[in-house]
Formats: C-alpha cells, structure tokens, sequence
C-alpha cells in the first residue's frame, strides 16, 4: 500500500514536519518504508516528536504514564497513574495536579506557602534571594531555546543590513546574562544552539561597538545622527533585560529606542502581520535537531517574523548544510540572537528525583513525595 502523509488540520502550523515525506510504503505488514523529498539529517528525532506520535481517531486514550482524570480550564490538570503503561513500575506517584497560575509572582508565592511542590519558573527579581537563603530548593537547567530580537526587514531603516549588523555588534550579551538575568543564560553568538541533534556551529558573532558605530554611519547615521525613533515590542516579560538593551543602544550608538509592551497573542500577531520595528522573541525547536530553527527563516515560513528571503540560505536549509546556512544568516542579521535562556524553577525538599531536560520536558518515573 502506498499513500500520501499529510498534515491534519489541527496540525497546520508543524505542517513542515510531515513536507519533508514524499511517501509511505508498507510491502508487508512488518515493514515500513518512509521516502523523502530532501535530505533530513534530524529524521529520527522529528519522527519522535509531538505530531508523530499515534493516537486513536476517536476516544481519549493515552498511553503514557499518566492519564487525564480532570481538566478546569485556567483553572488545573488532574491526571492518575496509568495501570497500563509500559513502565508503570517506575511510576511512583499515585498522580499529579497541574495548577494554573496568573503569573510569576503568584506561582512563587503558592510555592512558599506550601500550596505547590513544583513550579514552572521562578521570578528573575527573586533568584539572589533563592540562592542566598535556599539554594537546594533552587534548581536550573539550560534551555535550547534562543532569545532574541526579531527585525522587521521590509521597514526602513532595518532593512539595510548594515544597520541590523551595527545593532548586532553593540550589545554586551555576557554583561546581560551575568548582571541583568543572572539565571544560568549563556550569550548567545550564533542562532541555533550547539548541540542541538548534534550541531556544532562555525560562526559566530564579534561584538565590536566601535565597528557597529562605524557600520551605522556608512548606512547614513553618523553617531545616530537622523536615525529614527523605533519601537522594541515585547510581551510582559521581565522589563530589565530590555531595558539593558535600550541602554546599550543608547550608549554605543547614540540612538533611542521605545519599549512597548503587548499582550502575548497581540504581540504574535503583530509579528506574523509585520506590524512592529523591532520585536524580542523566543525560538524553541520542537525536536532535538537543527533543522526546525534553520526552517523557521526560511523565505514565506509562519515563524519567518522578520519577513526575510534569501534564495541561498532557502537552498543551503534544503540541503541540510546547517553551518553555511548560518554564515548567511549571521552575515544578513534579520535577527539578533541574544543568549540561550534556561529554565529557574523551584522544587520541593520534599520532592525527589525530579528531572527535566534541555527541550523542557520533564519526566516522572522515579519522582516521589515524601509526605
């Protein structure tokens, strides 16, 4: 049997994940033959990600450790052990209750009072407080997931990529994750993380505000000079680190920048639309391999928010030639990355064996609660 995959309607945005098949043959009921349009070096973790995984068509049934029991929306989760797990030995906990927080503040507060055992972060304004007092209740583990700010490349003046790169090479990203965040974030000079599904990268960016002063006036803007006033958008996150930029900015360049806050679906839309200048995002692959981020800038994408073409890096992503693929997205700037974030959360003493990885997955064979 022969038949083409595609991507169900609930689906469409992570339609990219089913694109790269051209089909599926199965000669005999024990074999599966899956053929490719392009080269797909990260095949085996796509194929292990969320969209992949098999479901019955009608009923609820889940089948990992858990199942779902109850679920108030914006209000909690309840789910119970799964008798028919594959490893329910290694499940310890009889179940688990995932509770919906209006924000930051209130999580840590619920923590402190004894109302939660695990939370998902953990306010930037609290973490010296944590690791002053408590430091075995604070725990961080680092992230694949990319900071950075989004530039509109079809609104002048950013789209001269010179102005993209003098506003690349003024920023101190070690100044910013070590006296502004002080989270366990790492700078970050090149877009897509090392390590992820294997990628090491080769370029990376040099900071250098003498040059970036020098690159800003040959665009015509001589010490800001003219430069107009833009806007850097954000959804409500810790404004510090924004504001460090600004400064930066300021400071090096000579040039001003507003900082304006959005709800976070106003801000997406604003992004997808390229209703903004300047925009602070997060880029979070899907699965352990290099090819979602590269994908996502490639021309036309949906996540493709500084609305940049360039038919080399769209040919260099096809054929999974990650690291050339990067000198040109590091050479044209429609992005600045800025540090690979990590997660600050809190634990429980009582909680044990507690263990989440790099793509913000947590697992919960081993965990216990000591009552």
């Amino acid at each position: 049997m022969i038949r083409r995959v595609t991507a169900p309607d609930s689906l469409a945005p992570k339609a990219h994940l089913f694109a790269m098949v051209q089909e599926v043959k199965t000669p005999n009921p024990e074999t599966l033959l899956i053929v490719l349009n392009q080269p797909t070096l990260d095949f085996p973790a796509i194929v292990a990600s969320g969209p992949w995984i098999p479901v019955h068509e009608k009923p609820n049934i889940g089948n990992g450790p858990f199942v779902l029991t109850e679920w108030k929306p914006n209000q909690h989760i309840s789910v119970r052990k799964n008798p028919h797990y594959w490893n329910a030995a290694a499940v310890k906990l009889d179940g688990i209750r995932f509770v919906a927080m209006d924000n930051g503040d209130s999580e840590e507060r619920a923590f402190r009072v004894g109302q939660l055992d695990v939370t998902m972060a953990v306010p930037v304004t609290k973490i010296p407080g944590y690791k002053a007092a408590q430091p075995p209740v604070l725990h961080s583990v680092p992230l694949a997931e990319t900071r950075y700010l989004a530039l509109n490349t079809l609104r002048p003046p950013l789209n001269d990529s010179r102005v993209r790169q003098a506003l690349a090479l003024a920023l101190d990203r070690t100044a910013l994750v070590e006296k502004v965040l002080q989270g366990g974030q790492q700078p970050a000079f090149n877009f897509v993380p090392a390590g992820l599904g294997g990628y090491a990268p080769n370029e990376r960016i040099t900071e250098d505000a003498a040059k970036a002063r020098g690159l800003l006036a040959a665009a015509g803007f001589p010490g800001g000079e003219g430069f107009p006033r833009l806007e850097l958008t954000a959804w409500p996150v810790s404004v510090g680190q924004l504001e460090a930029i600004l400064q930066m900015w300021r400071r090096e360049l000579g040039i001003e920048v507003a900082l304006v806050q959005r709800e976070a679906r106003t801000h997406l839309a604003s992004l997808a639309a390229g209703d903004y200048a300047l925009a602070f995002m997060t880029a979070i692959p899907d699965y352990n391999g290099a090819s979602d981020l590269f994908t996502q800038l490639t021309s036309g994408h949906f996540a493709n928010y500084p609305h940049w073409r360039n038919a080399d890096y769209d040919r260099l992503v096809a054929a999974a030639n990650w690291p050339a693929a990067e000198k040109i997205l590091l050479g044209e700037m429609p992005l600045i990355p800025l540090y690979f974030n990590a997660q600050n959360f809190l634990v429980s003493p009582r909680v044990k064996n507690w263990r989440a990885d790099r793509l913000w997955t947590r697992f919960y064979q081993g965990v216990t609660v000591e009552r």
